[in-house]
């Protein structure tokens, strides 16, 4: 059953990413679009599997339950890739992925603090360097407040 849950939840957000995309111009929701669209494809792969392994009389070994804690966190984040969708806009790309990559990385203690913060300027700097400097994105890189 937690296969599905997880599916099921990656489908939601990435119609959620769809929709929030549609307000974009074209060149800047090509790519999350496309990832949208990766994201479902692969979740229906997943339920697509537990079902072939449920039905081939695998799936007890397959179907795994997920524990509440788990279930929290995959929540929270989810709830946290929503809001950081949700204010991108409006606070900008420096101050909403900068507090969304490290915030996540730090909240589950996925790397040391210092790591977290050095992975979090790196993974701003490229993501600025391909879609803002080289693609020229128009993104919103400071707070429109």
């Amino acid at each position: 059953m937690g296969y599905l849950i997880v599916a099921a939840f990656a489908i939601g957000l990435a119609i959620f990413f769809n929709i929030t995309t549609a307000r974009y111009p074209d060149t800047a929701a090509r790519v999350p679009v496309l990832l949208s669209y990766t994201v479902i494809g692969l979740a229906l792969l997943m339920v697509a599997e537990t079902a072939r392994k449920v039905l081939a009389g695998r799936g007890r070994k397959v179907v795994a339950d997920l524990d509440r804690s788990q279930v929290i966190a995959m929540v929270t984040f989810s709830l946290a890739i929503i809001a950081y969708v949700t204010v991108l806009e409006r606070a900008g790309y420096a101050l909403s992925t900068g507090a969304f990559l490290l915030g996540s990385m730090l909240a589950y203690r996925a790397i040391p603090p210092a790591w977290a913060l050095a992975v979090t300027i790196g993974v701003m700097a490229v993501i600025y360097g391909l879609f803002i400097y080289f693609l020229r994105l128009p993104m919103p890189i400071w707070p429109s407040w």
